[in-house]
């Protein structure tokens, strides 16, 4: 999947506006969101450079729209290898998310590292389907969340959904 930085801007930008306007992404939101991503990428333990070459693109701009630091970005080392390590560190970074809009980013951030390759290893879904329950997101929300992102980021396309959540 190509990364198209403005595209991107443009997505982050609608998951974190409200109905009075944009609003800024936090700090603790930005790393939480980043180490999701990372654990996405990393989940099948392959080592694909489409999921590592989308991530950090991803990583810079959330970080730019946080005003954090790429180098303040926690390790996720070690990689959680069974199921029951894994969930427990989805739910730890999922309760570090401050609202239904970074919730919902990371699972857009998420899906798209994962899908980077144009494969979804079961692993991969697994993670998935474990990270929309972490994040209290429903079935629905989820399978229109991920394909509006790919609209967003799929050149010549325009999004057809408005992603924004009730506030």
């Amino acid at each position: 999947m190509a990364f198209d930085p403005l595209r991107f801007r443009v997505l982050v930008r609608t998951l974190c506006a409200d109905r009075h306007g944009e609003r800024g992404l936090g700090p603790d939101d930005a790393r939480a969101i980043v180490a999701i991503a990372t654990l996405a990428s990393d989940v099948d333990l392959d080592d694909a450079r489409d999921e590592a070459s989308l991530l950090a693109p991803l990583a810079e701009e959330l970080c730019a729209r946080a005003h954090v630091s790429p180098a303040a970005l926690e390790s996720v080392s070690p990689l959680p290898l069974d199921k029951t390590e894994r969930v427990t560190r989805i739910r730890e970074l999922a309760a570090r998310l401050s609202d239904a809009r970074s919730r919902e980013l990371a699972y857009v951030v998420a899906y798209l590292v994962a899908v980077a390759d144009f494969e979804l290893a079961p692993v991969e879904s697994a993670f998935l389907d474990e990270l929309r329950r972490a994040l209290e997101l429903t079935d629905d929300r989820a399978a229109e969340l991920a394909g509006t992102a790919a609209q967003f980021l799929t050149p010549g396309t325009t999004p057809t959904m408005d992603l924004r959540t009730e506030s």
